[in-house]
This record gives structure tokens, C-alpha cells and sequence, in this order.
């Protein structure tokens, strides 16, 4: 949970986060590129943004906005195939599975569903979304803390 809310204010827009909630991941064993938290910002008491992702990296903590999975078609049955399949999940017809690749070299196998469209406001969901991830570690340390002397 957040001490206050971020406000972020744009070309005469104002809009806060009032809320963040974490979700610690018990998968996190320390490793770079793994995520560490999951989180559900709630923004204006009016809307909630759920799904952003805290990742350790070499670089620092970054915060992956939601995204999905890019899909297409099965040319024999049309049914439904994520991008890296080689065989559909329909019909089981082998299906190319470079067929993502551009010419470019680099697949875009996900699409974000939320973003922010200006700097600031990526700040201020990444600024929100480390300092609750940092509140809950300390409160998670803090209970194991009373938890051992008891």
C-alpha cells in the first residue's frame, strides 16, 4: 500500500494513484530477469490497472506494463495458435513457427493492453509500484522478525 497517493499531473490533467497493492512472487530466488512482484494499481479510487510486473534486471527494477499473447490463425481449421507453435492446437497441422519473425529479426510475440503515454506517467506507476514492492519486503522482514521472537 502506498503512504499517499503519486500524483501526476499532464497538459492541465491531474491523475493520482491512490492505491497500489503487491503481490510478492514466490518464484523470486535472486536470479537477474526475474519477476519479483506482481501488482494491482488503483488509479483515481475510479480504475484499476492490474497485471504490472516488478522485474529484477542487471540494470535495476523495471516495471513491465499488462500485456498479452499475439495469436493468429491455422490456415487448415482457423483455429486459434500462439506465435512460437509449430503444430496448431486444433487440428495438430504443422504450422511455420518463424512466421512472426519480420525482417527486422525480432519476433513480437506480446502486446501491452495498458500503458502510459507520456514519460511522466511512467514514472510515476513505476515510482508507486517500488516503493509499495519496498513497503512490503520491510513489512514481510519486519513479521518474520516478530514471528522468530516469539
Amino acid at each position: 500500500m502506498l503512504a499517499g497517493p503519486v500524483v501526476v499531473r499532464t497538459k492541465g490533467t491531474t491523475v493520482e494513484i491512490t492505491d497500489v497493492r503487491i503481490t510478492i512472487s514466490r518464484a523470486c530466488g535472486g536470479a537477474a530477469g526475474k519477476v519479483l512482484a506482481f501488482a494491482k494499481a488503483t488509479i483515481d479510487n475510479d480504475w484499476c490497472m492490474d497485471g504490472l510486473r516488478l522485474i529484477e534486471t542487471p540494470d535495476g527494477l523495471i516495471v513491465a506494463m499488462p500485456s498479452r499473447k499475439l495469436h493468429d490463425s491455422c490456415r487448415r481449421c482457423g483455429g486459434k495458435n500462439h506465435l512460437r507453435a509449430a503444430y496448431c492446437n486444433v487440428c495438430g497441422a504443422w504450422i511455420d513457427p518463424q512466421r512472426a519473425i519480420p525482417r527486422s529479426g525480432v519476433a513480437k510475440l506480446h502486446a501491452d493492453v495498458v500503458f502510459p503515454v507520456n514519460p511522466a506517467a511512467r514514472e510515476a506507476v513505476e515510482h508507486a509500484v517500488v516503493e509499495a514492492y519496498l513497503d512490503a519486503i520491510a513489512e514481510a522482514a519486519h513479521s518474520q522478525e516478530a514471528s522468530d521472537v516469539a
